[in-house]
């Protein structure tokens, strides 16, 4: 029945319609037209077939041989898929290590190296290809990530995380300056280069219907220069783009930026 258009999942759905309400159903059905990949409906069962539930839902007779009915056992729920605002792609090679570090610290020390041989586009093949399939075994169906500078290993995470079929924001990070000279770029290198894993992701997905979406991505304010800032926030207007970035993480990197940017009279102020 795999190849039924419909799925019908019969057991334990557990939700939150609203902030603060938890609701369990512990005889629910949940319907999924597998063309799509969309839910079209989600109930209480009431008695109905399957085949009539998605009747209802799709507001035409469908025919049983065209859905698949799944029970879970006693064990199993379903739920909606967590969602990871924030997560960088090239560091679960060192998850855990460092923490004795202040930040700065631990960017020279770990971070950074680390980063940089992802300039190796065959490391990323194989290395991205684990990070999204352990994300996903955990519940994650949508991740903003941060990848590296390097343009052809964000590609490849972009097109890792759409064959594996996860939803995300993917980000191409910037930084032109305060950086050591083996992981670094030019301002015009980083606009360039940002720009085109931009076209590259909007280009590559024929479906338009973007599983992942580029996201504009200084990794923060001491490494990028008002050039390469102002230039990034052009080509989020340009392209209608979301902006990640870190800010105010610890006292030192706050007296960092400052340091960086004396006329801008808060941290956040410099990102306007």
């Amino acid at each position: 029945m795999a190849s039924a258009q419909y799925a019908v999942f019969l057991g334990c759905i557990v939700d939150t319609p609203v902030m603060g309400q938890l609701r369990v159903r512990a005889n629910g059905a949940l319907g999924v037209d597998r063309s799509t990949g969309r839910i079209i409906g989600v109930a209480e069962q009431s008695g109905l077939s399957s085949a009539e539930l998605i009747s209802v839902w799709v507001g035409q007779t469908v025919d049983s041989e065209a859905v698949e009915s799944i029970s879970l056992t006693t064990d199993q729920f379903l739920m909606p898929g967590l969602i990871d605002t924030h997560t960088h792609a090239p560091q679960f090679a060192f998850l855990g290590i460092g923490h004795d570090l202040p930040l700065m610290d631990w960017l020279n020390k770990y971070t950074f190296k680390h980063e940089s041989e992802f300039k190796d586009a065959d490391l990323a093949r194989r290395f991205y290809k684990d990070v999204i399939a352990r994300v996903v075994r955990n519940g994650v169906t949508f991740a903003a990530y941060y990848g590296t500078i390097h343009l052809e290993s964000n590609r490849v995470l972009a097109q890792t995380i759409r064959q594996i079929g996860q939803r995300a924001y993917v980000g191409k990070v910037c930084m032109d300056t305060n950086s050591p000279a083996y992981y670094s770029e030019s301002t015009e290198d980083s606009l360039r280069d940002t720009e085109e894993f931009i076209r590259q992701v909007i280009g590559d997905d024929e479906t338009q219907q973007r599983l992942v979406t580029p996201i504009i991505t200084p990794r923060f304010v001491p490494t990028c220069s008002h050039e390469c800032l102002e230039g990034l926030g052009a080509l989020a207007e340009k392209y209608q783009l979301p902006v990640q970035s870190h800010l105010c993480e610890n006292p030192s990197e706050i007296e960092f930026a400052k340091s960086c940017f004396p006329d801008s009279p808060s941290y956040a102020h410099i990102y306007h």
